[in-house]
């Protein structure tokens, strides 16, 4: 059985993203609340967000 990721994106209005891989198992809500947090502070200007997505993987079969 393998295990099912959450692959988090944050995307930019210049077209450039940050990716960030967590195992379903994980506190994923608070690992994307995380994420934001800290884009939003590496930007400083939250209106550089453009999109921000979320959506599952299955590592193996």
């Amino acid at each position: 059985m393998g295990s099912t990721d959450v692959v988090i994106k944050v995307f930019f209005k210049d077209g450039s993203y940050k990716s960030l891989r967590v195992n379903e198992d994980d506190k994923t809500k608070q690992v994307c609340a995380s994420v934001l947090t800290k884009v939003s502070l590496k930007t400083k200007n939250t209106n550089k967000l453009l999109l921000y997505t979320a959506f599952k993987e299955n590592n193996g079969l």
